[in-house]
């Protein structure tokens, strides 16, 4: 996978309407950091809606591969009182930098992180 600010423009990063709505949701909570591992952190969002977002940032100048098994990620937030779920419940994955959806929660999925570069997708609750 290319680097994103080889791939996107300035203006579309910024006018990235995914992006926006995720930092406009009207829930207003913050991401939180479920893990950090090997210069990887992983960050997830409750959002409007029964939705997440679900970030991977790499703070390594080098690109590094992450398996991402959602059912490390059953989380329940007794601060918003919301829970994955991702025994219960099966999510679209919508990647936010390539506005495609890739598969559901079901699913492990592989993925390459470039260096000092973020991955980012939005958890849609069918």
């Amino acid at each position: 996978m290319p680097d994103i600010f080889t791939s996107i423009s300035t203006t579309e990063l910024l006018m990235n309407k995914d992006l926006i709505a995720i930092d406009q949701d009207k829930l207003g909570f913050q991401g939180l950091k479920v893990a950090a591992q090997d210069r990887l952190e992983l960050w997830i969002r409750p959002l409007d809606r029964d939705d997440w977002a679900f970030c991977i940032l790499n703070r390594d100048k080098e690109a590094k591969q992450y398996t991402i098994d959602w059912q490390n990620f059953n989380l329940y937030d007794d601060v918003v009182y919301k829970s994955t779920n991702f025994v219960g419940h099966e999510y679209k994955v919508y990647n936010l930098w390539t506005k495609k959806l890739e598969g559901n929660t079901s699913k492990i999925k592989t993925i390459t992180i470039p260096g000092h570069d973020v991955q980012i997708y939005r958890l849609y609750y069918k």
